[in-house]
């Protein structure tokens, strides 16, 4: 975006202050807000210079950062956690049909 949004523009956006996640982890979730808005607006948003879309995509932006964090709250609820594994390994003969 030509201009970023900030942690203090995304709180006026959403109307709330950023939890303590949000705040350590905004970079993270800017990051996949942008992407998400690149995929369903079908654009670059970095690329958007006129300041009346550039509210909008800041809007958007803080929206999505909002979704993303209410996501990820409610998978750590669920339990949903990521695990590593070390030395995995899967081997299959590509000569036999399954």
């Amino acid at each position: 975006m030509a201009t970023s949004l900030t942690t203090t523009d995304c709180e006026a956006f959403i109307r709330r202050e950023l939890d303590k996640n949000e705040v350590q982890n905004f970079d993270l979730f800017l990051n996949v807000a942008t992407l998400r808005l690149n995929i369903l607006l079908s654009r670059d948003i970095a690329e958007i210079i006129a300041p009346e879309e550039l509210t909008l995509i800041k809007l958007l932006t803080a929206r999505m950062i909002a979704v993303i964090s209410d996501e990820q709250a409610q998978a750590q609820a669920r339990g949903v956690a990521a695990k590593a594994v070390e030395d995995f390994k899967i081997e299959y003969d590509k000569s036999q049909r399954y």
